[in-house]
């Protein structure tokens, strides 16, 4: 494992473009979105893009961008995981 900290808009400049197997936003786009005043305003969904465009900018071909995320407003509310792979589940166990 090699963990990088830096500028989640700007991924290429601390990792060559296609050299990144997976990026792993934990906690962090509802941050981007509420307080990087991207394009002159906060709240702007645009910086959610452009993070998820730089990480797509750095991945290498089958790379994949985690996502953990949000918050639940309900306490009885779910979420559901639908995994594309059957080896998902035991994937996912591992972290």
């Amino acid at each position: 494992w090699e963990v990088l900290q830096g500028d989640a808009l700007a991924l290429k400049d601390y990792v060559e473009a296609g050299s990144v197997d997976t990026v792993i936003f934990s906690s962090i786009l509802h941050e981007l979105y509420s307080y990087i005043p991207y394009n002159g305003a906060r709240f702007n969904r645009d910086t959610v893009a452009a993070a998820l465009r730089s990480a797509f900018d750095v991945l290498s071909d089958g790379g994949r961008i985690i996502i953990r995320d949000g918050i639940m407003t309900e306490p009885d509310a779910r979420r559901v995981i639908r995994f594309l792979q059957p080896d998902g589940p035991a994937w996912l166990e591992r972290y």
